[in-house]
């Protein structure tokens, strides 16, 4: 069997409850950032991919040589001692209650993420969901984190996707500074200008723990041999389905 291969997925938690409707300890940037430092995005990576994504920090990884911050690479760190002072820090030294919802499609994520943040005394509660009932509950503003993944294309349309719609379901304004780097990012006329916009978006999303990185993958698929033609572009899980040809 051979394989085609696109690195875009990404996987991350989006903290969408920063106002603390739903959980008022996630109102606090020192708890998201608490939250953040759970992570320990190497041993996600070899749970989940077997080792094989980039269990890097930040949004961009290095295949995405024009989005990429090498600055950001170990942003969010695995701090579960740090992430314990500042939930402390922040009025909970025993930790807090919340809630995240799992569907069947990504039931291994999300329960690992849940044993992890479980270490540093959050007590997480898994909610049940059917498969595809996710995005729905998010819009609705039921839900105040969650796992989440896009296929990434460009920062234009994917930070946007972040902090818009399923990423900011209560309408918050703390997105609004991304906002407005990200709209004149997009009319820059100069791509280095451009590039250090979206590298700061990028470090606000991660700072104010809305976005918490997991990994940074590829979509695969699998063809025989006798099949020719077979190829994957940004921001596709499965191939084209034009140019195929099967011999034999």
């Amino acid at each position: 069997m051979y394989s085609a291969s696109v690195p875009n997925f990404f996987a991350y938690v989006l903290i969408a409850d920063r106002g603390g409707e739903m959980f008022a300890p996630l109102a606090d940037v020192r708890v998201r950032q608490a939250i953040a430092m759970a992570v320990d995005r190497d041993a996600y990576n070899d749970v989940v991919h077997a080792g094989r994504a980039d269990a890097g920090g930040g949004i961009y990884p290095a295949n995405f040589a024009q989005f990429h911050v090498p600055e950001l690479d170990d942003v969010p760190s695995y701090d579960p001692d740090e992430a314990r002072r500042l939930l402390a820090e922040a009025g909970y030294p025993d930790g807090f209650a919340l809630t995240l919802p799992v569907m069947p499609a990504i039931q291994q994520p999300v329960e690992l993420v849940a044993q992890m943040l479980g270490a540093i005394g959050i007590d997480v509660e898994l909610q049940p969901l059917n498969n595809g009932e996710l995005g729905g509950r998010l819009l609705a503003g039921e839900v105040a984190i969650s796992w989440l993944r896009i296929l990434q294309v460009h920062p234009a349309t994917d930070l946007a996707n972040v902090v818009r719609g399923t990423g900011n379901p209560f309408g918050l304004d703390d997105v609004d500074p991304v906002l407005a780097a990200l709209e004149a990012a997009v009319v820059d006329d100069d791509p280095e200008s451009a590039r250090a916009e979206y590298g700061e978006e990028t470090r606000l999303l991660l700072e104010d723990g809305i976005v918490i990185p997991l990994v940074h993958a590829g979509n695969n698929a699998m063809y025989s041999p006798t099949t020719s033609g077979v190829t994957m572009g940004l921001g596709m899980q499965t191939p084209l389905p034009l140019g195929v040809r099967v011999d034999g």
